[in-house]
């Protein structure tokens, strides 16, 4: 079982490596291409775009074919437009850049969502915490690595990088076609396994146990993508940081998040006494948006983001195994779905005002705003954890 589990991390972490890549370069290459904000910005977005796409009509396919299923065969199919991707970029066709790349990050997506479904559903309930942060340590390490090599690879093998995005899903899905295991989720029943749009989001709507996460996942998705959109603002605006300084600000960011996930595998706080480490990351994630609201010392603001970056995976991992364990068998993948359409919603809609906040009140007003608004977020999960809390106890004392 082990060897599985850790062929799973490797496959999805090489995958993400890819992805990253791709993603962080291919704007920059298009902007220099075109000469247009259009494609920049609309790249930007289209991962917001498939996140929603996903979990709207993709996730029930998992619940009803199995993960592996549905993994191999997004996995084939990106591969696909991948390539695809590649002749037209080769030909400059860049208007069909937009709709292309919103079908490889809606299958890119899916195949995330399919992996995550697959991976906790073999460890559910048996210290999921603590894989859950092993998983996320080697993701957040891809992206950061991603991140930082994605520009430099673009601007070195211009169109040819995109051949690496489609070599990771080549080798993902070697990796993952022969793992000898079952389907990890049961079958429904043949009268429920009808195909219906928006399936995870009603799934949520009907199960009063998963209901809270809805505002918590809402609320998350408005958190880290503006602070870090509006943070390359103010740091080139307001502490005149250059593209190397920049760097240095993604490094942090995802040392953060690496030191993060690594906290929740290596650490027995959250084992020992959950609430402490709630209140604890908490308060420093808050503590941390409010430094980089009023500070005017460029150290500070990067100090500050670090407290940010290395408490909010906490919050966001322990939100989605909680939610995870209280998901019925079968219903898995499509209600996590609902929650990740939810998230992604929260980030567009955030994103939507935020340069009317910015232009008319300056980007000190939109932290504030996020600082509230992960205030409420952490209320609202003390709140849920604190209630299933005092329902085991009471279940306990009954027994």
């Amino acid at each position: 079982m082990v060897q599985y589990k850790n062929r799973l991390i490797y496959a999805d972490t090489l995958n993400t490596l890819g992805t990253a890549i791709t993603w962080s370069g291919l704007p920059m290459f298009a902007f220099l291409s075109t000469g247009s904000y259009f494609f920049t910005g609309a790249l930007y977005f289209t991962g917001t775009i498939a996140g929603i796409l996903v979990g709207a009509f993709g996730s029930q396919l998992i619940d009803r074919y199995s993960p592996k299923k549905v993994t191999l065969t997004a996995l084939m199919l990106n591969i696909i437009v991948v390539l695809l991707l590649y002749l037209g970029l080769t030909k400059e066709y860049f208007i069909l850049l937009i709709p292309v790349t919103i079908i490889s990050q809606y299958l890119g997506a899916l195949t995330s969502l399919s992996q995550k479904t697959w991976y906790n559903s073999l460890y559910k309930k048996d210290n999921l915490l603590k894989l859950m942060g092993q998983r996320s340590g080697w993701i957040v390490t891809a992206k950061t690595l991603g991140f930082t090599l994605g520009p430099l690879i673009f601007t070195t093998l211009n169109t040819n990088a995109i051949l690496i995005d489609a070599l990771s899903f080549f080798i993902c899905f070697v990796f993952l076609i022969n793992i000898p295991i079952k389907d990890a989720l049961p079958k429904k029943d043949e009268k429920n396994r009808k195909k219906r749009p928006f399936e995870g989001l009603k799934a949520l709507a009907f199960n009063s146990n998963v209901r809270p996460f809805s505002i918590i996942f809402f609320l998350e998705g408005m958190i880290m993508p503006i602070i870090m959109s509006t943070s390359i603002y103010a740091l080139t605006k307001e502490f005149h940081f250059d593209s190397k300084d920049i760097t240095l600000f993604w490094l942090i960011g995802g040392i953060g998040s690496i030191l993060s996930n690594y906290f929740l595998v290596g650490s027995k706080l959250f084992t020992k006494n959950i609430f402490k480490g709630l209140f604890i990351s908490g308060t420093l994630m808050s503590l941390g948006i409010l430094i980089m609201t009023f500070t005017s010392n460029s150290v500070v603001y990067l100090c500050s983001f670090s407290f940010v970056t290395l408490t909010s995976p906490l919050l966001s991992t322990l939100s989605e195994k909680e939610a995870f364990i209280r998901i019925p068998d079968g219903d898995q993948a499509k209600t996590l779905g609902g929650l990740l359409s939810l998230s992604q919603i929260g980030t567009l809609l955030i994103m939507l005002i935020s340069t009317l906040i910015v232009e008319n009140f300056g980007y000190p007003s939109l932290f504030l705003l996020i600082s509230m608004i992960a205030v409420i977020r952490f209320v609202v999960l003390i709140y849920v954890m604190k209630n299933e809390y005092l329902q085991n106890q009471q279940k306990y004392k009954l027994n």
